[in-house]
């Protein structure tokens, strides 16, 4: 495999990583959440919840991050899956 393709192919997940936190982020914008930004990070506040987008997309990622989980995060944050995924 050339470095141009890895390139390719590490670009691209990263994209694809980056997509999903953007779009996780304006869910929560839409069901009621703050931005809350400073220099050097942003993050999306509820109450005494705060979460960053992609922080928490890169905790999805891991093997740990199981659909109880997620489950256990919705129930959390007061979240509907339905809701965040139609819009």
């Amino acid at each position: 495999m050339s470095l141009s393709v890895l390139f390719d192919r590490t670009v691209a997940a990263a994209d694809k990583f980056d997509l999903f936190a953007a779009a996780f982020g304006l869910a929560l914008y839409r069901e009621g959440w703050q931005l809350d930004h400073e220099p050097g990070y942003l993050r999306l506040r509820r109450g005494d919840f705060k979460i960053n987008p992609h922080d928490l997309v890169e905790e999805m990622r891991s093997p740990e991050f199981t659909e109880d989980a997620w489950r256990e995060m919705l129930t959390k944050f007061g979240l509907d899956a339905g809701t965040l995924l139609t819009g």
